[in-house]
């Protein structure tokens, strides 16, 4: 079987693989960056999140999700994930912050190819609601390359509760 075929059919496997490299890239990140960074894992899935992660100035719940050589097009995202904190609702337009949180939330998606056979290959892509804003209010542009890529990977996040 091949490592593909294995991270493929093992799906449990594979989640708990990609759990721990994102952990540890995140915790490579900070240390380089001379910045302590705590994540946390979840081990109930209760708020539709799977990290916690925690900074010197931040706390933010992260919801996973992972496609393989491109072979996932669509991925159910928890409402919360994408909903401002109780903090700055208002400015999104949300008469009341029924369903947010206090803290900051986001999506993020783990692009995995599998590279010569027996080694991965990781790119990771991230959403919020800020990022969501900036783009509606065209603070964002985007550009050709990146309109390609979310066209040839057929990129749709639809919401579930």
């Amino acid at each position: 079987m091949t490592l593909e075929d294995y991270l493929k059919y093992h799906p449990k496997i594979r989640e708990e693989l990609l759990n721990h490299k994102i952990i540890f890239d995140l915790k490579l990140a900070a240390a380089r960056a001379n910045y302590h960074l705590k994540v946390y894992t979840v081990q109930v899935d209760f708020e539709g999140f799977d990290l916690l992660i925690e900074g010197e100035d931040v706390v933010k719940k992260v919801q996973l999700k992972s496609t393989l050589s491109a072979t996932t097009g669509n991925w159910e995202i928890h409402n919360s994930m994408l909903y401002p904190n109780i903090y700055v609702y208002h400015d999104f337009e949300f008469s009341e912050p029924l369903g947010c949180s206090f803290n900051d939330s986001g999506v993020v998606l783990i692009d995995v190819m599998v590279v010569d056979g027996k080694n991965i290959s990781i790119e990771y892509y991230y959403c919020d609601i800020y990022i969501l804003r900036c783009l509606e209010l065209a603070i964002f542009q985007i550009n050709a390359h990146s309109r390609n890529t979310a066209q040839k990977k057929n990129v749709r996040i639809t919401k579930a509760d």
